[in-house]
């Protein structure tokens, strides 16, 4: 085999799989969770390339194994679904990480007062990567890593809100008020002019607040003046419940002629989300009869706190000739609650959990109005939908306590984003052509992807050399 190039018949991949479940996590879960991820999806489609040996603990098995498989004829290549704080490198073979990064940069430096994570010391070590997003690609050249890279598809299951056209009269959802608003007016009663009491009782009663507050106030004490009001406004309290506002509870709507759904958490990315929620409300001010569906996760049992921030941020969005609703993911399995209709999708997240979600409208046929580093990779580059421009803004890694600012996140642009939602809108309501994705087979991939491991075996210990 030494005199000739090697082919996919001729490899043998030795896949490590992430930490257990029960394993520590690290100071980054999320991180962990999307390795699991990985792992879910490219496993099987490894396994079609050629050969496999799963190993658990590469530290004690690695080079046993890389021999065994050498003396069978076959060439190795290590395929390791684990962050770089816990890739395990052997020069003998060539080291292939599978992973996923939602920033522009990589650790550079010991985070958590662990050297492992300084990525920059593993990186140069690494001869490939199987990478989702070409956000990922980038940041690990930033860090150090120069070999080569294989954008692979992600295969995510079909989103119960990925369906087009109207299957129902109506959903069911928040609906939140829009346009400016204020705090409620908390002035006294009795200090409105405008007001006049009638009945004797309410005579009464406002003649003795009259007194109390023009009279009698000025003669007391300020702490026990504030200590009887709020007494009496405690009593008042218990008589007087304040009636909720309607869109705390779902309620039926009727279709509207499109729909754009957004997935947003306010708890995790505030800011962020509300640039995004405000530059959409822009681009559908000049529309009619148009939604905005927010869908927010609500498994931690933090439901009402999600939508009371996004009531507060509807209040100052500029009101547009629609609706603003809200939807918790878990109204996804139920089939009367889903959106009978689905024109657009917004992606700007850069997690894998909304590349996933990104992916699952897609293959539905579902438009994509995002970044290119939002949405999967299309296979055949296209991006199936309109495309947003995006700006780096400035951020720090999760769980560092210093808080310094040494990253960056790519953002969709306001102006650019307010335009494309505009587009899509009209492509919709003109009756403009449907999106028509087509379908990248499992043994398409397995064809691409064997085709990358055999070169990567063929250039040798390049990457090793480079560090």
């Amino acid at each position: 085999m030494d005199g000739r190039l090697t082919t996919i018949e001729d490899l043998h991949l030795l896949l490590v799989p992430p930490v257990r479940e029960d394993a520590d996590a690290g100071p980054m879960p999320e991180v962990a969770r999307w390795h699991q991820q990985l792992w879910t999806n490219w496993s099987p489609i490894l396994r079609q390339v050629a050969p496999t040996t799963e190993l658990d603990q590469p530290e004690s098995s690695l080079p046993h194994h890389i021999t065994r498989v050498r003396r069978q004829g076959k060439k190795p290549v290590v395929i390791q679904f684990r962050p770089p704080h816990q890739v395990y490198p052997w020069p003998d073979a060539p080291l292939v990480t599978a992973s996923h990064w939602d920033q522009a940069k990589v650790p550079c430096r010991p985070l958590f007062q662990d050297v492992r994570w300084n990525w920059s010391l593993t990186l140069p070590y690494v001869q490939g990567l199987l990478a989702a997003s070409p956000l990922t690609r980038d940041a690990w050249a930033e860090g150090g890593f120069n070999g080569q890279t294989f954008l692979m598809p992600l295969a995510g299951e079909t989103n119960p809100l990925a369906t087009s056209g109207s299957t129902a009269d109506g959903f069911i959802a928040h609906r939140l008020p829009l346009g400016p608003g204020g705090p409620p007016d908390v002035r006294e009663i009795w200090q409105e002019g405008a007001y006049v009491p009638s009945g004797v009782t309410k005579k009464a009663y406002f003649w003795a607040r009259k007194t109390y507050h023009h009279q009698i106030k000025e003669r007391m004490p300020g702490w026990l003046n504030q200590s009887m009001l709020g007494t009496w406004k405690w009593v008042r309290k218990q008589f007087k419940k304040p009636s909720q506002p309607a869109w705390l509870n779902p309620a039926p709507m009727d279709n509207p002629s499109c729909v754009v759904l957004l997935r947003w958490d306010p708890l995790k990315d505030h800011w962020a989300g509300v640039r995004v929620l405000s530059a959409c409300a822009q681009g559908l001010s000049g529309t009619e009869d148009v939604a905005l569906v927010v869908r927010m996760p609500d498994r931690d049992g933090k439901w009402q706190q999600r939508l009371n921030s996004l009531a507060k941020v509807a209040e100052r969005l500029p009101a547009w000739n629609g609706a603003l609703l809200a939807q918790s993911e878990s109204q996804a399995s139920v089939p009367s609650d889903c959106l009978p209709r689905l024109d657009w999708a917004i992606t700007w997240e850069t997690d894998l959990d909304s590349a996933l979600w990104a992916g699952s409208l897609k293959r539905a046929g579902i438009g994509i109005i995002g970044t290119d580093v939002s949405c999967l990779h299309a296979g055949d580059g296209a991006f199936p939908g309109h495309q947003v421009a995006t700006t780096m803004i400035p951020c720090a890694f999760e769980g560092v306590e210093d808080k310094v600012l040494e990253s960056m996140r790519p953002h969709p642009r306001v102006e650019s984003l307010m335009r494309a939602v505009c587009n899509a809108v009209e492509q919709t309501q003109t009756g403009g052509h449907g999106l028509t994705i087509g379908s990248v087979e499992s043994a398409s991939i397995s064809k691409h992807v064997g085709q990358f491991l055999a070169s990567l075996a063929n250039s040798g210990n390049q990457g090793q050399a480079a560090a």
